[in-house]
């Protein structure tokens, strides 16, 4: 079973003993912060909001492949079920505006950018043995669009 105090324990270490082979640069700031009730906390949030949207989207395709199989049109989904993952999405939104809000600097955006990019790598790391191998490159893939787009 997978256990979040653990992963950010092991993944931070990981990062530590490999930074200098893999050219890794960790923040003073990082360093601060990754051990913090906040930090779990929006990994926590990461992951309650993955789950339900992996739910989802099996849920989606199961009822796809069984309304072919009878010839009706596919349901959609649920107004609750919709709902619920906006909720989720809107606790990780939180939880990432008060990490921005506290972990700005003002004066220097290059530190600024190390701190949030390796947020974003350790956050994908820690996450990863949460999910089954067939969703990772997908999970990957929306961490990124999630907090790395406008």
């Amino acid at each position: 079973k997978f256990n979040i105090d653990e992963a950010i324990e092991t993944t931070f270490l990981k990062m530590e003993r490999e930074k200098n082979e893999k050219f890794l640069i960790i923040p003073k700031k990082f360093n601060e912060f990754v051990h913090t009730k906040q930090m779990k906390s929006f990994l926590e949030s990461i992951l309650d909001y993955f789950k339900e949207l992996f739910r989802l989207e099996h849920k989606e395709k199961d009822l796809a492949k069984e309304a072919k199989q009878r010839g009706l049109p596919t349901p959609s989904l649920l107004h609750s079920e919709k709902k619920k993952l906006h909720e989720k999405a809107k606790t990780m939104a939180i939880n990432y505006a008060w990490i921005l809000f506290n972990f700005k600097g003002l004066d220097n955006m290059q530190s600024d950018q190390n701190f949030y990019e390796t947020l974003m790598f350790f956050c994908g790391q820690a996450l990863r043995a949460a999910f089954e191998d067939k969703d990772i490159p997908e999970f990957e893939e929306e961490l990124n669009r999630l907090f790395r787009t406008n």
